[in-house]
């Protein structure tokens, strides 16, 4: 069992590693590998981060049923082994694909769930992201004003954990929220 779940972990580190590669077909493959062992082990948190990423990797190369389905495996292992922060970025994942998918209502109330899962947890940087991409579904959909509002909560957040990455992300959401309105940027 110890070998099996060290093993689950480096092989899940390594694809984390091929993953930032862009070797993502490698990468599922190690993924896969690595639930396999974490199962064996009996680890729940690793096999459901483990699940989390594979998802992602899923979604990454276009296949959004698949990602779906493994976040909905992952999340019911958060939700048994209590990851509440885990469980709250598997729910952004999923809404980030029902929003791609064209189910702006659910992805919403997917973004929903999620900030309720991270808001007591005091991550406001997970709780920033969420917002900021529940800005870009509310643009999409015509609800400006409620993108705006999600956009003016999400940066101050960002600029107090210093992620200038996706506060340089806001900045642009806010320039696609002009545009959309026809103003200048």
């Amino acid at each position: 069992e110890g070998d099996q779940r060290a093993g689950g972990v480096v092989i899940g580190n390594l694809a984390q590693l091929f993953g930032q590669q862009g070797r993502l077909d490698e990468a599922a493959d190690l993924l896969e590998q690595a639930i396999v062992l974490n199962s064996e082990a009996g680890d729940r948190i690793a096999e459901g981060n483990n699940l989390l990423n594979l998802a992602n990797v899923r979604a990454m190369t276009g296949r959004l049923d698949d990602a779906l389905r493994i976040y909905e495996r992952a999340l019911a292992m958060q939700r048994e082994a209590g990851e509440r922060r885990s469980e709250g970025v598997t729910l952004s994942h999923m809404a980030a694909v029902r929003a791609e998918q064209g189910f702006p209502a659910e992805a919403r109330a997917l973004f929903e769930e999620a900030a309720a899962a991270l808001a007591p947890l005091g991550v406001p940087q997970h709780l920033a992201l969420v917002k900021l991409y529940r800005a870009t579904v509310e643009r999409r959909d015509g609800a400006y004003d409620e993108a705006e509002r999600l956009l003016d909560e999400a940066a101050p957040l960002l600029d107090e954990v210093g992620d200038t990455l996706s506060a340089a992300l806001c900045v642009c959401e806010r320039g696609h929220l002009a545009l959309a309105r026809g103003e200048q940027c």
